[in-house]
């Protein structure tokens, strides 16, 4: 079996937030995996300062490298800024849209269902059925929602272009206990292009919930990235972010946010540095600047 450890605390400081200057342990997850039979495997990862504790485990049938299908819980191949590690991030936290903190279950997605990873030379293709509850919830609609993804890489590792298609059954509950339901739907594309120590990339999200079809939510990122040297890269992103496109004029809710970052990794294990700094454009006007720091440990 492999077992691995991530832990990562934050510094952030935010002039608008509750508290300007907060301190935080924002992973603290252990994961184990192993394949005790040929074609075989499973995969389990807890983390204490998630809510559930549980965030993936499944069981996995392998053949070869082409082929795998997973049954349990596990993320949800929409966003392909969801799919990156979370301690392999080039910022201290993903774009909006596809963070459980800022935009709830917009591009973050995981749940309870099967998945089909088919690999070839030229890409992947993913193919899956899940339950439409999320996370940690028993199956609770009427109906399920499916998905499908494809990445084609026809150079290599040197260019990636991706794309995405979710329908569905989504049921839930906030807070206070009071039940939404209905249809949902996303779609999104993706793109990546390395050029030496250049490395370009962005990705568009959009979709909407509860049948809410002339509310379309949009997500955007671009960033370039530069390793200026073998254990450091530096980087420029724009991140985008819309949850009603309906609202226009002064009422909109469309927020921009341009930002700087700087990556040290630390002994080829994981183990790294960073330091974000996010200039926002926020609906109304008002702006804001943060600065996100994370220590990030990781066997």
């Amino acid at each position: 079996a492999e077992v691995g450890v991530l832990l990562a605390a934050w510094a952030v400081r935010d002039p608008l937030a509750p508290a300007p200057l907060a301190f935080r342990v924002r992973r603290a997850e252990v994961r184990l995996a192993g394949r005790p039979l040929e074609h075989w495997g499973y995969a389990l990862s807890l983390d204490p300062t998630y809510a559930g504790i549980l965030k993936d485990g499944y069981v996995s049938y392998h053949r070869e490298d082409w082929f795998r299908f997973q049954v349990g819980q596990m993320k949800v191949p929409v966003s392909a800024e969801f799919l990156r590690d979370g301690g392999n991030l080039d910022t201290v936290e993903r774009a909006r849209f596809a963070s459980a903190a800022a935009t709830r279950d917009f591009g973050y997605m995981r749940d309870i269902g099967m998945l089909a990873v088919l690999s070839a030379r030229i890409g992947k293709a993913w193919l899956g059925a899940y339950n439409g509850a999320g996370d940690n919830v028993a199956a609770n609609a009427p109906y399920n929602s499916f998905v499908g993804r494809l990445e084609l890489t026809p150079f290599g590792e040197a260019l990636t272009l991706g794309g995405s298609y979710l329908y569905g059954y989504k049921k839930s509950s906030d807070a206070a206990g009071k039940t939404t339901e209905g249809t949902r739907a996303r779609y999104g594309g993706n793109a990546d292009l390395k050029l030496g120590k250049l490395r370009l990339g962005g990705e568009a999200l959009s979709g909407y919930d509860n049948w809410k079809t002339n509310s379309q939510a949009l997500g955007l990122v671009g960033q370039a990235l530069y390793a200026v040297l073998p254990d450091q890269d530096v980087l420029v992103r724009v991140e985008g972010w819309n949850p009603d496109g309906s609202v226009t004029g002064t009422n909109s809710l469309q927020e921009w946010s341009a930002g700087l970052g700087w990556t040290y990794r630390i002994g080829g294990t994981g183990t790294r540095i960073q330091v974000n700094y996010f200039h926002d454009f926020l609906p109304r006007n008002v702006v804001d600047d943060r600065l996100l720091t994370s220590f990030a440990l990781q066997l």
